[in-house]
């Protein structure tokens, strides 16, 4: 069986599991708090430490659950330009479906099929994934109040060293001005 997972999950602890058989129909409020450990349950992670709630609004119908899930907190993430470990914050607004159905499907994006006969909903994969597209593709500190980046500064000194209009008798290499002109032609 192919999965449609950008990460895997290695282990599971249980504690992002909720019972939906006996449970009533209506709304019902779940709490969870996400630390660390709940990324070292998957391979190649890229969130060093974490500090997230996840307020979960759960609606259930006879065919169907709708889940509401409001994240916010803070990830630490490896900066993309100093490679030092910052604080991140995160918030998110996700709304996840699940169809009860006598033959489960391939699930989507946002529709995920269950047999009537499940017991429990896991959503250990669900959260993590939510989380990790949260993040931006470019992670970098923010500047301070005054503009100024708050990266490390000696790792700043060195890529202006080695940043390329920066060194000496090196000048663009003309050869690529003919194919600036194409640059902006539709």
């Amino acid at each position: 069986m192919q999965t449609n997972f950008l990460w895997v999950m290695e282990k599971d602890d249980g504690k992002y599991k909720i019972r939906v058989n006996g449970l009533k129909e209506g709304i019902h409020f779940f709490k969870f708090t996400v630390g660390l450990d709940f990324f070292e349950n998957f391979s190649k992670p890229e969130i060093k430490q974490a500090n997230v709630r996840i307020d979960l609004t759960l609606n259930k119908a006879s065919q169907h659950l709708e889940l509401e899930f409001n994240i916010a907190g803070t990830v630490g993430v490896v900066c993309d330009r100093c490679l030092d470990i910052f604080d991140l914050p995160v918030n998110s607004h996700n709304i996840l479906f699940v169809k009860f159905n006598e033959h489960p499907q391939d699930n989507g994006d946002e529709v995920l099929f269950l047999s009537k006969d499940k017991e429990e909903i896991n959503l250990m994969q669900n959260i993590y994934e939510f989380i990790c597209l949260s993040l931006p593709l470019r992670k970098v500190h923010h500047n301070d109040e005054n503009g100024n980046s708050s990266c490390n500064k000696e790792m700043l000194k060195k890529l202006e060293k080695f940043s390329y209009s920066k060194r000496s008798g090196n000048k663009p290499d003309s050869r690529w001005n003919e194919l600036k002109k194409w640059k902006n032609i539709n």
